[in-house]
């Protein structure tokens, strides 16, 4: 059994408005755009810094004057300490503070702590 004639056509047509329909983007959502000019304003970075240096200095309290909490990259969070001493003391410490970093801070996983020796202010 073949199509007619009309059959035809409306197969034609119906392919030529499927290749020259045009889809609209959908508008992006307020938490979206939220989140960027938060990001790109850099209010998230501070926000989780401090919560970071209230962490670390409620953790290692003994060791507030002589360290700085550094950056913190792809989990691996930066102590600048005084001097070497500081230096090998905290690597001994090191799995203990991780454990109690992690039980401590609420938004970030921290999986290595690094030392390295700097000016602390």
């Amino acid at each position: 059994m073949s199509k007619n004639d009309e059959e035809i056509e409306f197969d034609k047509a119906a392919k030529l408005l499927a290749t020259r329909q045009w889809h609209a983007r959908r508008p992006k959502s307020a938490g979206t755009l939220a989140g960027k000019v938060i990001t790109r304003h850099g209010v998230a970075a501070v926000q989780s810094t401090n919560e970071m240096e209230t962490a670390w200095h409620t953790i290692a309290a003994q060791w507030k004057p002589v360290t700085n909490v550094g950056p913190l990259r792809r989990g691996k969070l930066e102590i600048i300490v005084a001097n070497s001493m500081v230096n090998q003391q905290l690597t001994f410490e090191k799995k203990k503070l991780i454990d109690a970093m992690n039980k401590q801070l609420k938004t970030q996983t921290i999986q290595e702590l690094t030392f390295r020796v700097g000016q602390v202010t």
